[in-house]
């Protein structure tokens, strides 16, 4: 599975996610569906899911991956494997979510000593290994951005976080109470930099 800057497709309504594949870290940023409601999680401190479109439905099988990778059937599983697990149809059917096509997009990501990985699914099923990508309304939009101005992500963690960001606000309205950022990196605590923190604070409303 080759390596690209990718849109993974719009859905109308649907929260933007940004992801990029920095020099050593993986980065993502979302718009929450609401000021109380995630569109991010860290599945066992080392894989991060990121989701948009249909909220409840994301949700439970959020959960059910998260199950999966602290159980022994699970445990350690890679970021590939586990965006296979959230569009199983089988698993969908026994949840009883819908399946093809999809009413959300996923975004995956994990690090481990060599390399960042980051995948995304799309409304059909596709899994596809990126460096950046945008899924969710105006992806392809967002993706062109990122494309033009991937070079800037192998600044380190905040040249990574700053292209997320500025990507995102293209469309999302730079309001911290409604973007949440997550950082994975290898050997290094899942992070979601505070919305209330002053290095967040004065990132987004820079833009």
């Amino acid at each position: 599975m080759s390596k690209t800057i990718s849109g993974n497709g719009e859905m109308d309504g649907s929260n933007l996610v940004v992801g990029v594949v920095g020099s050593n870290c993986v980065v993502i940023a979302a718009e929450k569906c609401n000021s109380s409601q995630n569109s991010v999680c860290s599945l066992d401190g080392q894989i991060t899911v990121a989701w948009s479109g249909q909220s409840h439905d994301s949700l439970k099988i959020v959960e059910k991956a998260k199950l999966y990778t602290n159980s022994i059937h699970g445990l350690n599983s890679p970021a590939n494997r586990i965006a296979e697990f959230l569009i199983d149809p089988d698993i969908r059917v026994l949840n009883n979510l819908p399946t093809l096509p999809y009413t959300e997009h996923f975004m995956v990501a994990s690090c481990d000593q060599n390399e960042r990985f980051l995948y995304v699914t799309d409304t059909y099923g596709t899994i596809s290994h990126v460096l950046a990508c945008a899924i969710g309304r105006e992806s392809e939009l967002i993706t062109n951005l990122l494309a033009q101005n991937y070079s800037s992500a192998n600044r380190g963690i905040f040249g990574a976080i700053e292209l997320a960001l500025k990507a995102l606000c293209m469309i999302v309205e730079p309001d911290t109470k409604f973007i949440e950022i997550s950082v994975t990196a290898f050997n290094r605590p899942f992070e979601t930099p505070s919305s209330g923190s002053k290095a967040f604070y004065d990132t987004v409303t820079d833009l």
